[in-house]
C-alpha cells in the first residue's frame, strides 16, 4: 500500500483564489490540498478521522469568522500556520507573529507565491533537520528555540562549547548552529574557529549572533568561519528568513555534491566516488582485519541490445540492471557504474565461499528478472569476476576482479569466476563472517 500524500489545509472563501492556490501547490510541490471556504467547513475537515495536515494556509476574513477566529481553531490542532491575507496591517502582522504563526503573507504581492512554495517545502523537510542553539543565557536560548520550533526543526540547546561539541557528536542530524558571541567559557568566534577544523561549511552551517555594534561582531564571526551573521536585536521574520536561506544554500550544496557522485543515467555511484569511498573501507579492513570483496559485473552481449533495439532500449536495460542491484544488496554495500555496461560492487564481512554464493544468487536474480523497455520486456544475463582477497591495495583488488571477469567471459558468460586461492602472497588472513542481504 502506497503511503498517503502530504496534505495542506487551505481555508479561503474566494473560490478563484482557493482554486489558484491549490493548483499551484499541487503542480509545484505535489502536495494534496483540502479546501474549506468557511470556518465551519474547516472544522469538518479537521475532525475527519485518519487525516493529518503538516501545514495550514489561512485567510483571516471568512463569512462566519471575519476577525481571524480561524487562526485559534487551527492552532489548537498543533498545525503550523501561514496566513495569506489581503490585510496589510503591521500591528495585525505583529500580533499574529507573536501568537506563533509561521508567517504572514499578502495576497496582493504575487512575488510571495514563490516564497510561499519554498516555505511549504521547508515545513515538510525541517523535522528531519537538527538545529543547535549555543548561548549561555537560558532566556535568549528559549526565545530562539521558540522561533525554530515554529519552523518545525529538531531543536537542541547548549550553554557552553563543551556541551555543544557533545551534542554535535551525538546527533549527526544537526546541520545548523546558532552561536552567540558571549559564552560563559570563551566566546562564540573561538568556538566557531574550532568547529571549522572538523566541519566544513557545506557540512555544518553556522550563524553567529551578537549585540556588538559597528560591524565588529559580524567581521569576527565571518573571519572565524561563520556562514552568516545576525545583529541583535533582530525581528522574528528576519531570523526566519536568514535561517531558511542558509538551510536552502546547504541543501543546494548537498545536491551538487550528490550529483557529482552519481552516474547521470542509472543514479548509481560513479567510479570516482567508488574509489574515494572504498579506499577508506580498504584502510579500515587492513587495520581491523575485516574482509573486503570486490566484484566486477558486465552485462553479456550488451552491444546486441543496442544494435537490435536501439540505444534507448539499451539505456532502459542499464537502468533496470541498476535497480536490480540496488534492491539486491545491503544499503551498506557500495554499488557503482564503472562505465558502459560494467558495474562494480564492494562488500565487507564476506569470506570467499559466501561471496561466491551471494553473487551467484544475484546472477540468477538478474537472469530471472524481466526488464521493461520500449520494445517490451527484455531478459539479460551477466558475468561476474570476484576478488574476496585483501590485496596490497584497492587497485590490485579491482584488477584481480577484472581478470576474473575476463575468465567468466571466456568460460561462456552468465557465470561467476573466482580464484581458488589468493593471488596476493601477503594477503591478510580471512575470517568467517556472516553473509549479507541477498
Amino acid at each position: 500500500m502506497e503511503p498517503p500524500l502530504d496534505k495542506i489545509l487551505l481555508v479561503e472563501d474566494s473560490r478563484v483564489i482557493a482554486k489558484m492556490l491549490a493548483h499551484r501547490i499541487v503542480k509545484k510541490l505535489g502536495y494534496q490540498v483540502a479546501v474549506a471556504g468557511s470556518m465551519a467547513e474547516a472544522k469538518t475537515l479537521l475532525t475527519q478521522p485518519d487525516t493529518e495536515y503538516f501545514a495550514a494556509l489561512l485567510d483571516l476574513q471568512l463569512p462566519d469568522a471575519p476577525n481571524g477566529e480561524i487562526v485559534a481553531l487551527v492552532k489548537e490542532q498543533g498545525i503550523p500556520i501561514v496566513i495569506f491575507t489581503g490585510q496589510d496591517n503591521d500591528d495585525l502582522r505583529d500580533r499574529y507573529i507573536q501568537m506563533g504563526v509561521v508567517d504572514y503573507l499578502l495576497k496582493k504581492n504575487l512575488s510571495e507565491m514563490d516564497y510561499l512554495a519554498r516555505l511549504m517545502i521547508r515545513l515538510k523537510r525541517n523535522p528531519a533537520i537538527g538545529v543547535l542553539v549555543v548561548d549561555d543565557s537560558r532566556a535568549a536560548r528559549k526565545l530562539i528555540c521558540r522561533h525554530l520550533d515554529i519552523l518545525r526543526f529538531q531543536v537542541f540547546e547548549a550553554s557552553d562549547p563543551e556541551e555543544a561539541n557533545l551534542l554535535l557528536t551525538k546527533y549527526p542530524q544537526i546541520r545548523l548552529l546558532i552561536l552567540d558571541y558571549i559564552l560563559r567559557e570563551g566566546n562564540g568566534t573561538e568556538l566557531c574557529a574550532q568547529l571549522r577544523k572538523n566541519y566544513a561549511r557545506q557540512e555544518l552551517v553556522i550563524i553567529g549572533i551578537s549585540g556588538k555594534s559597528g560591524g565588529k561582531g559580524s567581521a569576527h564571526f565571518l573571519k572565524s568561519g561563520a556562514n552568516d551573521f545576525l545583529q541583535k536585536p533582530f525581528t522574528s521574520e528576519e531570523f526566519q528568513c536568514r535561517v531558511i536561506q542558509n538551510i536552502e544554500m546547504w541543501e543546494t550544496a548537498q545536491e551538487i555534491q550528490e550529483n557529482a557522485n552519481r552516474d547521470y543515467l542509472t543514479s548509481l555511484y560513479n567510479r570516482r566516488f567508488f574509489y574515494r569511498s572504498v579506499e577508506k573501507w580498504y584502510a579500515n579492513c587492513r587495520r581491523e582485519h575485516y574482509t573486503l570483496t570486490i566484484a566486477m559485473i558486465d552485462i553479456d552481449f550488451f552491444k546486441r541490445i543496442n544494435d537490435r533495439y536501439g540505444h534507448e532500449a539499451g539505456d532502459q536495460v542499464l537502468r533496470g540492471m541498476a535497480k536490480i542491484l540496488e534492491n539486491f544488496f545491503r544499503e551498506s554495500d557500495i554499488i557503482a557504474r564503472f562505465g558502459g555496461e560494467e558495474f562494480c560492487v564492494a562488500c565487507v564481512n564476506l569470506n570467499p565461499v559466501e561471496s561466491q554464493a551471494l553473487f551467484d544468487r544475484m546472477r540468477q536474480t538478474v537472469q530471472n528478472t524481466a526488464i521493461p523497455s520500449e520494445v517490451g520486456d527484455l531478459h539479460i544475463t551477466i558475468s561476474v569476476g570476484l576478488c574476496p582477497w585483501l590485496g596490497p591495495d584497492l587497485a590490485a583488488m579491482i584488477n584481480e576482479a577484472d581478470q576474473q571477469l575476463y575468465q567468466a567471459k571466456r568460460g561462456g558468460r552468465n557465470r561467476i569466476a573466482i580464484g581458488q586461492t589468493s593471488p596476493f602472497p601477503t594477503a591478510t588472513p580471512l575470517s568467517d563472517a556472516p553473509a549479507g542481504k541477498g
